[in-house]
């Protein structure tokens, strides 16, 4: 998939006092995700 090269363009884009707000959103789907994972996984 394409979408980790374009969050580095819109990253580029972004002027530096916005970009923790991206990466936090990253960072709440990545911990989101990771909790379905760890939830869903057989045991």
């Amino acid at each position: 998939m394409g979408t980790s090269r374009n969050i580095q363009k819109y990253l580029q884009r972004v002027p530096k006092s916005r970009q923790w707000v991206v990466e936090r959103a990253n960072n709440r789907q990545n911990r989101f995700r990771a909790i379905l994972i760890h939830f869903h996984a057989p045991e």
